[in-house]
Order: C-alpha cells, then sequence, then structure tokens
C-alpha cells in the first residue's frame, strides 16, 4: 500500500512520506512515483524531498536521487540524482545520465525544425538518439540543454564525443567541445578541440588541432 499526496500542480506516491506544512517540506521514500500535472512528466526514484509552497500547495522544487527515472512523451531519461526548479521551470540531472531522445528534432522548438529545409539534416532530426553523460541540464523554457562529462551521443551508426555539449536554441547551434570525435557510419572521422554545428545554415565547423579521414569516391563508378 502507498500512500498518496495530491495538489493542483503534482500528484505524488510512495511507500513512505510525511509533509510538514510549517516549512512546506515534503518528503518521500521507497517505490516513489511524482507526476507534474501541467506537463504529464513523471519522476520515479527512491527518494524526493519537495518544497511546497505553503500560500497555494504548488511546487516549488524538488530533489530526487536513487534510480532516477524520468518520462515524458518526447523522451526518456535515467539518472542517479535530479532538481527540478518550478521557478526556474529547469531540470538539472546528475551521475550516469542517459537520455533517450524518440526524435532528436524533439529537442528543439517547433518553428526551429520547420526552417529546416535540408533533407539530410531532416532526416537525420526524424531519428531517435541516445545522450550520455556525467551531468546535463535542460531549461524547459527556452530549450537549451548543457551536458557535461563524457558526453557521448548515439544516432545510429554516427557516434560524437566530447567533455562538453550546449544546444543554444535562439541561435540554433550545437557547440561540442574539448575532446572532440564525430564518428560517421561510412568510417569517416574528425577529432578537434571544439565542433559549432550550425542547424539553420546546415553546416559545422571543426576548429583547433583538427585531424580527420574521410572517403574519395570516385565519380566515374
Amino acid at each position: 500500500e502507498r500512500v498518496k499526496f495530491m495538489q493542483d500542480s503534482h500528484e505524488a506516491f510512495a511507500r513512505q512520506g510525511d509533509y510538514a506544512e510549517g516549512s512546506g517540506v515534503l518528503s518521500l521514500q521507497q517505490n516513489i512515483e511524482m507526476v507534474l500535472v501541467d506537463t504529464g512528466t513523471v519522476i520515479r526514484c527512491d527518494h524526493l524531498e519537495a518544497q511546497i509552497v505553503t500560500r497555494d500547495q504548488s511546487l516549488k522544487r524538488a530533489r530526487f536521487d536513487g534510480a532516477v527515472d524520468i518520462q515524458e512523451k518526447d523522451k526518456s531519461i535515467r539518472a542517479e540524482q535530479g532538481d527540478f526548479d518550478q521557478l526556474l521551470n529547469s531540470l538539472t540531472l546528475a551521475g550516469d545520465v542517459r537520455m533517450q531522445v524518440h526524435q532528436f528534432r524533439k529537442l528543439l522548438r517547433q518553428e526551429s525544425a520547420e526552417r529546416i529545409q535540408n533533407p539530410e539534416v531532416s532526416e537525420m532530426l526524424s531519428k531517435p538518439a541516445l545522450l550520455e553523460c556525467n551531468e546535463l541540464y535542460l531549461d524547459r523554457e527556452s530549450q537549451n540543454a548543457f551536458a557535461t562529462g563524457d558526453v557521448h551521443v548515439v544516432q545510429k551508426e554516427q557516434q560524437a564525443r566530447s567533455e562538453r555539449a550546449r544546444y543554444v536554441e535562439d541561435e540554433d547551434i550545437i557547440y561540442l567541445e574539448d575532446n572532440v570525435t564525430l564518428l560517421k557510419e561510412n568510417g569517416e572521422w574528425i577529432e578537434a578541440n571544439q565542433v559549432i554545428a550550425h542547424l539553420q545554415e546546415e553546416s559545422f565547423e571543426a576548429v583547433g588541432a583538427v585531424e580527420t579521414e574521410f572517403i574519395l569516391r570516385d565519380r566515374n563508378r
């Protein structure tokens, strides 16, 4: 049997829990499931501590750890711990982070994805992708994202590795920084200190200590 806490902004279930009305702290343990009503986001974990605004009982902030599993309509995330800030509308995950995106374009704003006309880029954006890193910050308002620590992105046979990666929505640019390696499915690869991918211009540039291997195609065949 599980205890239940229900408010307009969230619903929470757990094996054990208590709410300190004076401080507005909700503490849950074991088999936890919290649903954020406005987005439908489901957070599962072993321990959760939430700060509730006592005036209207809305969720202000939640920290969670232990087998963290987050499910949203366009992606799923696993990590060891996380922090959701309602005021900033941000989500921070840490510890063996794995984010599976059902379609890469879902990380972009709809208007940004629709502006991309290149068929090759559009096809890439329509496929699923896996992001692994040590820490991930998602700004749910601006759609900006920042990943650090042994960043690894896999999409079918294509891979990218770096120490840091960030997506800036206003610029439609993906930055890969420090010890960057790109590996394409045909065996071509690039190594550099930084790779900057311009989604709207459908181009990228490699900067610093660049090494590459590419395949020359015989046009007469």
